[in-house]
């Protein structure tokens, strides 16, 4: 189905549930094994699912009937998502032909409103081409929904540029199911990133309110060990946000006065 009346509701089911979000819990497995857990797919399921469904719960707060889309990412995608990533030829394929990781936000507390400001996750897939070892295929998902190239600018930093959508809004299309609908706008970004690791990012539009989206991530400014993040936004009521962060967790921001 299209978008229209509710239709493509399954694009993100598939694309963030079943497929960016069994990464995630791959990875997670990664994280608890390095650490010594004794049963670290069990503690990475239970951490993953854990924040699935508080982000379903943050999102339908509203709907009090249940609904459809919250229901449909627990009960089918989440757990076909850990079924699938638990297979290792899964794993050695897509270990083998793409470069798969994720570039989150940088989460910060913003002041006044005590709101949380620049979360988000981002899948990013990249592929080589053929006949090229400078230049790859990449797509994100999630944050933002991109496809462009990466172009190789030296042994392991990248520069990427993508164009594709912005999910400005999300109508409900029937307020008893919580079916609901997109409005897409276009939207372009670009990319640097070494080995993977996001060093900055620069993304036209971000989320429902954003314009112009700058994060300048910790290992950039300053030294190393005492490295910051920086970030700003020019929302679309012509104001602007901005926070600074650390490498140890969550930092604090300027939000526009109520």
């Amino acid at each position: 189905s299209g978008k229209s009346d509710g239709g493509g509701q399954w694009i993100p089911n598939y694309q963030l549930h079943l497929f960016a979000g069994g990464a995630t819990y791959i990875r997670l497995i990664a994280w608890f094994e390095q650490r010594d857990y004794a049963h670290p797919r069990m503690a990475a399921a239970t951490t993953w699912f854990a924040g699935q469904f508080l982000n379903e719960v943050i999102e339908n707060t509203a709907l009090t009937q249940g609904s459809v889309d919250a229901m449909t990412d627990l009960v089918i995608f989440n757990p076909g998502a850990i079924l699938l990533w638990n297979s290792d030829r899964l794993q050695h394929f897509v270990g083998s032909h793409v470069e798969f990781t994720e570039w989150p936000g940088q989460p910060t507390l913003g002041f006044p409103g005590h709101t949380i400001e620049n979360t988000f996750q981002t899948t990013m897939v990249r592929a080589r081409l053929p006949r090229s070892t400078n230049w790859r295929a990449f797509t994100t998902m999630g944050g933002s929904y991109l496809g462009g190239l990466s172009h190789r600018l030296g042994d392991s930093t990248w520069l990427s540029f993508g164009g594709g959508w912005d999910a400005r809004t999300n109508p409900v299309a029937d307020t008893i199911t919580g079916r609901k609908t997109v409005d897409l706008h276009g939207n372009v970004g670009l990319f640097v990133d070494r080995s993977g690791s996001l060093l900055g990012s620069v993304l036209l539009r971000s989320g429902f309110d954003a314009g112009m989206t700058v994060n300048i991530y910790p290992g950039v400014v300053g030294p190393r060990n005492q490295s910051i993040g920086l970030w700003a936004q020019y929302l679309r009521s012509h104001e602007i946000r901005a926070g600074i962060t650390t490498g140890w967790g969550v930092g604090f921001g300027r939000n526009p006065p109520p």
